[in-house]
């Protein structure tokens, strides 16, 4: 079923914009808005079991309307923004609205935003907590280690928009192999991540296959005598000893 709606949606993109067909672009996103639909009811279903879940584990009389409310935004608040990107890039191409293209991209910024504001406040609730040193140390380490994957996340992603939208606003101004230059650099990434992880667990087979012969090797008794190949007897020696 997925596979058949998004087939479906790039053939029909395509056929919207060789101009084989006039069909308005809401509809050619159609495919799409039917894969949101299914997710859309998968999450409802996740939110209904999470509701029923805090209900039955919350004390008699507490209020559980706000831990609800919450579960409900961090179940649904990436679709919704997935939403309402397909209705604001469907409605600029058929014009319905005047926005420039980045203000049409403008849901695509509110997890940055809200990515941002919640590192800005891990460090203070890491600072909460209470711990030795060692502790500290290594909330420190993963804070910046969130930073500095945050930072590499947003550069590639965020620079991909703003040339998209460069490109849609101006197609004379900017060439389209420009514009899937940070698409070509997290391929590059994945290869030589896939190449490294490769490597080390081949390393690693390696390694623990010898670890295992070497145990078995101690392992095995130390009355065990092994003939010297200088004193075994050869076959064909035996076998004409046994004629004469």
């Amino acid at each position: 079923m997925y596979l058949l709606l998004v087939v479906a949606f790039q053939v029909a993109l395509v056929l919207r914009l060789d101009n084989h067909v006039t069909w308005p672009a809401l509809l050619v996103a159609t495919p799409w808005l039917v894969l949101e639909a299914i997710h859309f009811v998968q999450l409802t279903l996740q939110l209904t079991a999470g509701a029923l879940y805090i209900r039955e584990q919350a004390a008699h009389g507490e209020r559980t309307f706000k831990r609800i409310l919450v579960l409900a935004g961090n179940t649904f608040w990436w679709l919704a923004i997935r939403v309402s990107l397909v209705f604001l890039v469907t409605a600029k191409f058929d014009e319905r609205i005047v926005w420039s293209w980045p203000f049409v991209f403008a849901p695509t910024y509110l997890p940055c935003v809200w990515w941002a504001i919640a590192l800005c406040l891990l460090p203070q609730q890491l600072r909460s907590m209470n711990g030795d040193s060692e502790m500290r140390q290594n909330a420190a380490m993963i804070v910046r280690t969130c930073i500095f994957a945050f930072s590499v996340v947003a550069s590639i992603v965020y620079s991909f928009v703003a040339l998209l939208a460069w490109r849609l606003s101006q197609p004379w101004a900017v060439r389209l192999a420009l514009v899937f230059i940070p698409v070509f650099v997290v391929l590059v990434l994945a290869c030589c991540c896939c190449s490294c992880f490769s490597l080390c667990m081949a390393c690693g087979i390696d390694a623990t296959v010898e670890i295992m012969a070497e145990r078995e090797h101690q392992a095995a008794p130390s009355s065990t005598n092994v003939v010297p190949p200088a004193r075994r007897i050869d076959r064909s020696y035996a076998s004409l000893e046994s004629t004469n």
